[in-house]
């Protein structure tokens, strides 16, 4: 832990000789030696200061021979003797400069303190250059008050299970690293097991809080509402270009602004960045997170579902797949609970490789897994009729017959089927020829309906 700079000066005109000598002291912290001729010692550093241990008894023995040397009782506050009460082990200033001109073991650090429950913090002396440890099983949580003086600082290690939150109390502010002001409810700086975090006064009212993050938590409730943890650092100075809830899914449109993603609009709008940490009007700025953990209780996920941009409500994360036409159809992030999401935007890598049913007689596409529709191969193991939702942009998919079974592949009564390059009538179905291993392949062709490349199935009206 590095400390503000300080300066210690220590008259010993004449003895500085036996003092160095006597205690062993040779080097400053910077490493240039202490002349033995000097009259006055300067030690300067950026870090702790730390000065081998002294016997009392040799310090009073350099002490009498300064005085021998011309010592007076009328000497300024830097050259006044001083008469140690007890071994120096180490010195560990203020920010402001220390003149040592007395009992030099008040100004060491004072022993460290561990929080084992949640702390009374009146005054300075409480925490004021110390090292605290956090030791609870459970969460505390610590209120800042406005008390302290101004430049207090203390740093705080936290080394059990249980997690410490540093709030507000109601009119002091607390400000992380990047200057942003955190609302005790939806937004605590939270310290976990292992983390550490540098706490300091900087004026009457304003804490900021330095704090390295090191991993993602993501336990039962380890959010509260409308809280986050990014995984990457969130995007910042751009503003919305039209009103944006918060949560709300983003993309970057042709004006440099971010406008609601929507599946259903074009592909440039149903491939988000990102999601909105914060409401924002029309031009206003806001802030956009691409990938993390979120909490928001106005959700109702279905947990483990994937989730996707809407197809019907700008902005919105829901987690089934679109029935209805759209153009993105990658998911954005995973629900964890009805009300936790763990997103990632950045090139969507939730998106789930080929779906595969097995499924003995009829069924509907999309029925099991809405994936399906995307990839999926459906294997039929017994005769009946497979019946295909409407049209979705994107889709595709695959029928296979296992064993010599008679299968009906059937569209949508409004939808188009091209069944080998030839066109059937709305809402035809085709059908295989009864032989183990029929295939065939549905791919989008455009809004009226589906392309079938097939190994010889028929219209089967």
């Amino acid at each position: 832990m590095t400390f503000p700079i300080f300066r210690w000066r220590v008259a010993m005109a004449g003895a500085g000789a036996l003092l160095a000598l006597a205690t062993g002291l040779q080097a400053q912290p910077s490493g240039r030696p202490v002349p033995p001729d000097a009259t006055t010692q300067e030690m300067e550093s950026g870090a702790v200061t730390e000065m081998r241990t002294m016997s009392p008894a040799l310090v009073a023995a350099a002490i009498a021979a300064q005085a021998g040397e011309g010592g007076s009782d009328d000497q300024d506050a830097t050259e006044v003797p001083f008469a140690p009460t007890g071994t120096i082990e180490a010195i560990t200033t203020q920010a402001a400069v220390a003149e040592v001109s007395g009992d030099v073991t008040a100004l060491a650090l004072a022993p460290d303190d561990t929080w084992t429950g949640t702390p009374t913090i009146d005054e300075d002396s409480d925490v004021n250059r110390k090292l605290i440890r956090g030791a609870s099983a459970t969460l505390v949580q610590v209120t800042l008050p406005e008390t302290l003086t101004t430049d207090t600082w203390f740093q705080f290690a936290n080394q059990d299970a249980g997690p410490f939150q540093f709030i507000n109390n109601g009119t002091s502010v607390i400000k992380d690293i990047d200057g942003v002001t955190r609302d005790n409810t939806t937004s605590p700086i939270t310290v976990w097991r292992g983390e550490t975090a540098f706490i300091h006064k900087d004026d009457a009212t304003t804490y900021t809080i330095f704090q390295p993050r090191t991993a993602i938590h993501a336990g039962a409730n380890a959010l509260v509402d409308d809280g986050y943890q990014a995984t990457t650092p969130p995007i910042e100075d751009m503003v919305a270009a039209a009103t944006t809830a918060q949560w709300d899914a983003v993309y970057a449109n042709t004006s440099r602004k971010f406008a609601l993603a929507d599946a259903d609009a074009s592909a440039a709008a149903a491939d988000p960045i990102g999601i909105a940490v914060a409401a924002a009007a029309a031009d206003a700025a806001v802030t956009v997170m691409v990938s993390g953990y979120v909490r928001n209780d106005g959700w109702n996920f279905t947990a483990g579902n994937r989730l996707y941009v809407s197809a019907a409500t700008p902005g919105l994360i829901v987690d089934a797949i679109q029935a209805s036409g759209g153009f993105g159809r990658e998911a954005v992030g995973v629900a964890i609970s009805d009300d936790e999401a763990w997103v990632d935007f950045s090139g969507h890598p939730t998106r789930p490789g080929m779906v595969a049913k097995v499924t003995a007689g009829s069924y509907t596409v999309g029925t099991t897994d809405p994936d399906e529709l995307f990839g999926g191969v459906i294997y039929v193991t017994s005769a009946g009729t497979i019946t295909v939702p409407a049209v979705i942009a994107g889709g595709n998919f695959s029928v296979v017959t296992i064993g010599a079974i008679a299968v009906s592949v059937d569209p949508n009564a409004a939808d188009l089927m091209y069944l080998d390059g030839v066109a059937l009538a709305d809402g035809d179905k085709c059908t295989n020829t009864s032989t183990a291993g029929d295939t065939v392949v549905f791919t989008y062709y455009d809004a009226t309906g589906w392309n079938a490349l097939s190994d010889g199935w028929t219209d089967g009206n």
